[in-house]
């Protein structure tokens, strides 16, 4: 469930660090490539991006002041909510 996922990463660092390059728009086109080269649904994940999005938001606006362990951290409990929605849906599909 922990697989390496370096759109994940960058969505993450982005949306935390630098919102104002990466917005919303940006990722969910960013998804929807995703599924037309892997052959995805459309929509599956672009909404998974987006939870990833909506956590990296949710954790920026708490926080004052991040470390790179929390950074990190914070991360891994956007991947927890990412993985399983994500097979889900594909489970759905497939």
């Amino acid at each position: 469930i922990l697989s390496f996922n370096i759109q994940l990463i960058i969505i993450y660092f982005w949306v935390s660090k630098r919102p104002e390059v990466l917005g919303s728009g940006h990722i969910f086109l960013a998804g929807l490539l995703n599924d037309v080269v892997m052959g995805f649904p459309l929509g599956v994940s672009s909404l998974s991006y987006l939870v990833v999005s909506l956590v990296a938001t949710y954790i920026k606006n708490m926080t004052v002041n991040t470390r790179i362990t929390t950074d990190w951290f914070s991360f891994f409990i956007a991947i927890f909510f990412f993985k399983p929605y994500f097979f889900y849906i594909i489970g759905k599909f497939f």
